[in-house]
Formats: structure tokens, sequence, C-alpha cells
């Protein structure tokens, strides 16, 4: 044909585009190929192409026009008779590698069972029957070179593998027709030297993207989701975090999973030792000396594409140039923004706008700052001490708070501070102030760590008891490897102590009992005892013993920081009391602990009596009666804590400023201010029931939603702002039926089911625990690789190859059965030039 490579490529689209979009022609570089389903359409298509070429007085030359040939080569690829032989990037590496010569080959590592008692340095001896038997074997191996081509309605199981040692990738394609599982293609590349220092996850990662996008072609027209198989659980996970919307913790295994996303296939994990084949291929792949490769510059372009990790630090230092500061993709924005066009108009007419309009405040703010760059940018020069100057590229208002989001979580969720001193360098926009405080805000992680100001907690106490031994509160004191049960009367302060092996559920219950056994009346009210909710005393609440006892379990709410303060308070009591006695010995014996909380409980309180001598109403020095009375003790004690209430809640917040109480909704993602602490942030909590001023909240552990829910009061939680968009707040007042939702439930659709691991490439491969000959390994490896391939037998007599009755690759039934139903483009008009007027379109 004449003309240039342009020429041709504009004259087949003229010609033969309505054939190109119909699938009846493949233009690949120079050649044009006819195909069909079978001889008949075959015939017809060709008929139609000759058709017109002839209405367009187009010849083709005998000599370079080939009908139904046996055998073509395209694009590297040799077609044959329906069948298909790969180049070398996609070839079974096990049919040229050479005998393993040590223990260590990566063949020979999976056979653990075979070559158990051996070191990796131990050398194989090779003897002429074994050589001529892994010949026989490769031999046998190659004639099996023919794969199933792909066919849309076939499920497509990519195996994928990745060796840090080698530096290899290696996939395998099968596919899944009629029940039987088919080999479809191999997949190999060699990476850098220097990928030696990446993680295996990060490697396994690599290998996913390269695999996905190799098999592309197959993945995009077929009806059904393709599977990857790889035996990294960390690539499993960082898939599965993906598909929930958050990222994995290493950048390239997020920035190479991507691709996954992009062409819906899942990730599934299978084991290592049912992957031979794409092991053993990613050990040893081939090496390519091809500098124009496209598979190498492929990998090597991902290998450029990660995300790289930038700090603030950095950008302030000067040492790295901030992301998303290129001057042409922001020329094309500020094209795409109405007041920054005009604003730019004024700047090159010289002129101003009226003063009358009051309409276009913006323009008018812009043409005060702004000016024109040599390249036509609209920026904002400024000038700082002993700087060069800066020209701020402007921003529209459009695209500011998707670039300041952008830019946040890049730099790793920065302050609100640090993120105006960064944006300042580099670009300006109207009201950036607000709009980076808006962006900061309405951040998870950022609210996360908020400082909250300290606010005035409303102090409150419980109803007295009724009598003096109803009441109690108890705790564990952890000290010196040392637990130490701790349970103090709430009224008389009375304090009683022993020592505990663990804190399981049954050894508190046999300490509360022997505690209590002796001053808990034996007919009259339960005795209540507040301890926190911790999970030995969660499995006492319903005790059928300490019901028969007379003895009941009342937990403190978790998220209350007072929940228990007598039994804290009594536990600082003690380690003071424990420090008087004998600071050189930090262990504590019973008989110690006995004497610590006599002695504590001789300790005179604010009332003017001690413990010992409110419990048992007697001086205790003469033992004499002293004239007390329960009620006055009980009634004094309440009083004086209502009375302290004001006090304390003004020594704890001196500024006395009231809590906000947030408009909770069920289904608000709300934070704790007490959860922050130095060594975590504060957790996330999902509003669940409203009850003001109560509410009931649910942990957020990862992405689980916990079951317990927690009872917090209102003033307590704080929720992240966000903005809703004013049709969706219309949309969920209006009124709506039960018939609207069941006909919203039913359009929306279900996601496909996974598809079943089939059993052939999930199941191990059997390995003898004792392998009589070296030349057996072979045999199971070979065995294990190719699935349904001709069964290879080996011995020292004999080597032969039992080729089975029903192959796994039908030529005739791939030609036959192929569809080609493709996705046709849209129409579209294009102008032609018009040396190709002369020319009849089809």
């Amino acid at each position: 044909m004449p003309g240039s490579e342009t020429a041709l490529e504009e004259l087949t689209c003229r010609v033969l585009g309505h054939l190109v979009q119909e699938g009846v022609v493949a233009k690949i570089a120079d050649d044009l190929y006819c195909g069909g389903n079978s001889p008949e359409e075959l015939l017809t298509n060709w008929e139609r192409v000759l058709q017109a070429l002839q209405k367009c007085s187009l010849n083709l030359s005998a000599t370079k026009t080939i009908i139904a040939p046996k055998q073509a080569t395209i694009l590297g690829w040799i077609w044959e008779l329906g069948s298909i032989r790969a180049s070398p990037h996609r070839i079974a590496t096990l049919s040229n590698c050479q005998p393993p010569k040590t223990n260590s080959s990566g063949l020979l590592s999976l056979l653990e069972n075979a070559v158990a008692g051996s070191e990796s340095k131990d050398t194989i001896l090779w003897t002429e029957e074994l050589n001529s038997a892994f010949t026989s074997a490769q031999n046998a191996l190659s004639t099996n070179r023919s794969i199933a081509l792909p066919r849309p309605n076939d499920q497509l199981w990519i195996v994928t593998d990745g060796a840090l040692k080698t530096c290899g990738l290696g996939a395998t394609l099968y596919i899944n027709r009629n029940d039987k599982l088919l080999l479809a293609g191999f997949f190999s590349a060699k990476l850098r030297q220097t990928q030696r220092q990446w993680l295996p996850c990060e490697i396994e990662a690599l290998s996913i993207a390269a695999s996905i996008k190799h098999f592309s072609p197959y993945i995009i027209q077929s009806l059904s989701t393709a599977c990857v198989l790889t035996d990294s659980k960390p690539c499993v996970q960082a898939f599965e975090k993906l598909c929930r919307g958050e990222f994995s913790s290493s950048p390239r295994v997020s920035t190479f999973l991507s691709t996954a996303s992009r062409f819906q296939v899942s990730i599934r994990h299978v084991s290592g030792l049912a992957i031979l084949p794409s092991d053993y291929s990613s050990r040893n792949a081939p090496n390519c000396d091809n500098p124009a490769c496209q598979i190498c510059n492929f990998i090597h372009l991902q290998e450029e594409c990660v995300v790289r990790h930038v700090t603030t630090a950095d950008i302030l230092n000067g040492t790295v140039k901030l992301p998303f500061t290129s001057r042409a993709a922001w020329l094309s924005n500020q094209t795409e923004c109405s007041d920054l066009r005009r604003t730019v108009a004024h700047l090159r007419q010289g002129t101003r706008p009226s003063k009358k309009l009051t309409n276009i405040k913006d323009i008018k703010r812009y043409l005060n700052v702004a000016s024109l760059a040599n390249d036509g940018l609209l920026v904002v020069k400024r000038n700082l001490p002993f700087t060069p100057c800066r020209e701020l590229i402007i921003v529209p208002r459009q695209v500011l708070d998707g670039l300041i989001t952008s830019i946040h979580i890049k730099l790793d969720h920065p302050s609100c501070h640090q993120m105006k001193s960064i944006l300042q360098r580099y670009f300006y926009a109207l009201d950036m102030d607000k709009a980076i405080e808006s962006v900061t805000s309405s951040c998870h992680q950022c609210v996360s760590l908020l400082k909250t100001p300290k606010v005035r907690e409303e102090q409150n106490s419980a109803d007295p008891p009724e009598t003096i031994g109803s009441s109690f509160a108890a705790d564990v004191l952890k000290r010196e490897r040392q637990l130490v049960f701790v349970l103090r009367e709430c009224v008389t302060s009375y304090t009683f102590t022993k020592l505990l092996d663990t804190e399981r559920h049954h050894d508190l219950r046999d300490a509360i009992i022997q505690l209590l056994a002796e001053v808990h009346p034996l007919d009259g009210p339960f005795a209540v005892i507040r301890t926190d909710p911790a999970s030995g005393f969660k499995t006492l609440v319903k005790d059928e013993l300490l019901a028969r006892q007379r003895i009941t379990i009342e937990l403190g709410r978790p998220k209350n920081v007072n929940k228990n303060p007598v039994a804290e308070k009594a536990i600082q009591e003690l380690e003071d009391e424990i420090l008087r006695s004998n600071p050189s010995s930090p262990v504590l014996t019973p008989l110690t602990l006995s004497l610590v909380t006599a002695r504590l409980n001789t300790r005179i309180r604010n009332r003017g009596l001690s413990a010992r001598e409110m419990w048992t109403q007697r001086d205790q020095f003469s033992n004499n009666q002293i004239p007390l009375t329960d009620q006055n003790l009980i009634i004094a004690q309440h009083e004086q804590r209502l009375k302290n209430h004001p006090h304390s809640e003004k020594t704890k917040c001196p500024s006395g400023k009231l809590p906000v109480c947030p408009d909770l909704e069920i289904g608000d993602i709300v934070y704790l201010r007490c959860d922050l602490n130095k060594t975590k942030s504060r957790d996330r909590y999902l509003v669940v029931a409203v009850d003001t001023p109560w509410c009931n909240i649910r942990k957020f552990i990862g992405s689980q939603l916990r079951q317990n829910s927690y009872r917090v009061k209102c003033s307590d939680c704080y929720k992240v702002a966000y903005e809703v968009s004013q049709l969706e707040n219309i949309q969920r007042l209006l009124p709506h039926s039960d018939d609207d939702d069941d006909e919203r439930v039913n359009d929306i659709s279900s996601p496909p089911s996974v598809p079943v691991i089939p059993k052939a490439i999930s199941d191990l491969p059997t390995l003898p625990s004792v392998i009589p000959h070296q030349n057996t390994q072979l045999e199971n490896v070979e065995h294990s690789l190719s699935i349904n391939s001709p069964d290879i037998n080996l011995s020292n007599d004999n080597c032969e190859m039992d080729t089975p009755e029903e192959t796994c690759i039908d030529s005739q039934e791939n030609e036959l059965n192929f569809s080609s139903d493709l996705i046709s483009r849209t129409d579209r008009k294009r102008s032609l030039p018009k040396k190709f007027n002369d020319y009849v379109m089809y």
C-alpha cells in the first residue's frame, strides 16, 4: 500500500473501519487478519473484505496474501491449528532447565520429605540412567506445547509467585471449561538486582500486578470475574483492606494491588506447595537482553510508579518538592474556571470590571493580587526576606478542597498550622485558611488526636446504703508480680485484703466469700460489690454460688473514668502503707499484708474516727464502746460528699467551661474525650442508640464493629464534622412508602459469588516419604507442573510416555466453538484528509 505509516493507518480505518468494529478484521501493525468461527463464516468475512477493497480500487498482493494457513506468527506468538506456542517469556522453564546440582535448588526445596536428612550443599550424583530419565522428561514436556485459548465464558485462574533471591516473577494461567482445568499460558520475567532489598510481600505484589497486566486482554473479554491465586497472605490481606477503602502500610503493595481494582479481579490465597509451575518459573526466569522488550519495560515502569513517602519536614526544609505543582496541569485547570478565565482576560486587556457589578467579588479579589506568568499561568508573586521571588499558583475554588485533601493524606496528616505553612509556599486560593480548617476538622485521624479543652463535669453520688456492711468496692492490686485482692466497705472504709494466685473468676469468687463470710449478715439485704468491668468480675455477675451467699456484683460503666473511686482510693492508701512498713522488702507475705491492712484500718479519717472504730464502734486503744449510730454515719458521709461536689468541679476545671452536648443521631461516628493517651489515638465509635442525655455506642476495631455496647453521656462524645449535600437531605426528609423501598432494594444488584478454587490447583501434591531414586523426584514435579499433561513414567529400567485418551486441548474445538463477541466501539465522526476523497466508504 502506498504512503507512510500514518497514511496507511488512516486508509485502513476509512476502508475497513466498520469490519474492525464488528470483529471481522483485526489490524495489527502492518498486517490485516481476517477470521471466523467456521470455514463458512471465514469465507463470508473474506468476501466482505474483498468487496470493501474493490469499491475503493485497492488490490492485494498475491504473494503477501495467505488464505487459511496452518501456521502463522503474530507478535512473537506461533499459531498452529488452533493452538499457540509462546515466546521465551511465556514458556515453561522446566523444558530447557539444567539438572539441579545441589539440594538447594528451587525445585527440590519443595520436596522436604524427599531430601530429609541432607544438607542444602549436598550434591546430587547424576548417573547415566538419571540423566536419561531427566532428558526423557524434558522431551515429553516439550511435546505438549499447545495451550488452550481462553473464551469469554471461561473462568480464568492466574497463579502467581515471586522469588526474592533470584529476583524473578512467574505466573500460570488456567481456564475452567466444562468442569475441566486447562492450561492457558505462562509468564515469567527477571527483576533488577536492586530489588533484592524489597520485602517478600512487595515482590509478590509486583508479580500479581505484572501478571494481571500481562493477561489483561483475556481478563477484559471474560464474562466472569478472574481470580488471582497467590501464596502470600500479606498480599491477600492488603487486597481485602483495599476493598474496604483502606490502604496497606507498604506504598509498593498498595500501588501494585491497585491494578486488581482496575481490572476487577479477586485475589485469594493458595498453598505454596500447590503452585509448583509458577514457583519454578519465578526462580528460573529467563534472561532478556532486548532493551525494547515491552514486558521488561512494563515491570520497570511499575517499579517507578510507586507512591513515594514524603514528609512535611522535607518540604519545609526544601529537600523535596511539593507534589501536585505541575504548571501545565494547573494551566489547564485554570482555563476550566470561569472566574479565572475572566481574570486573565482583564489582565491581558488591561481593564477592570465595572464598580456596579456586585456579583463578581472573587474576580475583583483575584485582580488585586494576581498577575500573568510567562507561560500564561495565573500566579501571585510573593517576596520573602533573603529568598528569591516566588510565584504562587492560583487554585480555583472548585478544586481547592480536593487539593488540600490529597496533600493532607500525602504528607501523612500534618496539623492545620503545618498545612498552612506548606500550601502558602506554593499555592494561593481565596479563603484557603477556612478550607484547610474544614479539611483538617473532617479528617478522622486528625480528629482522633485532637486535644480537647477541659470542661466542667457534673459530680454526683449514688444513693446511700441502708445499713453498714451492705455496700462494698473491690479491685486487684498488681505489684512486684503479686496480686492483692482489696475489698473496702463504702461507709466506714474498713478494708479487707488477700493474696491471689490468678485473676480468674474462681479465685476472685473464693476471695470474696472468704472475706465476707464472717461480716455479712445471714439474713438481710444483698451485699453489693462495686467493681470495674474486668473479665473475671464480668463472669461473677450471674454466679450462683455468690447468689446463695447473698452477694451480687455491680459493674461500673467501662467508659467512665471514675467508675470505681472507693476501690481506687483503697489501693492508693494500701500502697502508701506498704512503702511505710518495709521499703527494703517489696515482696509481700501473708503476715506482712495482714499487718499493713490492720495499720491502714487504724488511720484516723476526716470524721475523727478510724475505719476500725467506725466498723466495731469501739475505741481502738481502750476497746471501750463508742456511742455511734449507723444512720448518723451514713447520712453524714452522704451530706459531706454532696457538699464537696462544687469544689471538686471547680478544682478540676478552673475555667468553669460547660461541655457542649452534640446533636447525635443513630449512625454517627463519634470519639470520646477521655480516650486519648500517650501511646495511642482515640478509638472510633458508632452511635447505635440515643436516649438524651445518654447514648449507646459500639467500638470499631480496624474495620470490624464490636458487639459490646457502651453507655456514655452525650456530652462526653464529639463527632467528626462532615458535609451532606442539600439534595441528599431533601431526599431523606421526603415521605416514602414501603413499595418504594421494595423497588429500590430490587434495583440493587448483588455482587457475583466467588468461584470455588479447582481441586487441581488447591490440593497439595502428594510427596512420597521415601524416595528410592532421584529421578522419582523429577517425576512428581513434572506431574504437578502440567495438569492433564501426558503421564511420564521414569524408572531406572525404562523411560516411556503414556498419552491419555482424552487430551486437555482440542484445536478443532477451539476453532469451532470460540465466541468472538467483542465490545463494539461507540460511533464517532472523524474528519478525514482531502486526499482520501477519491476512495468510496463502504
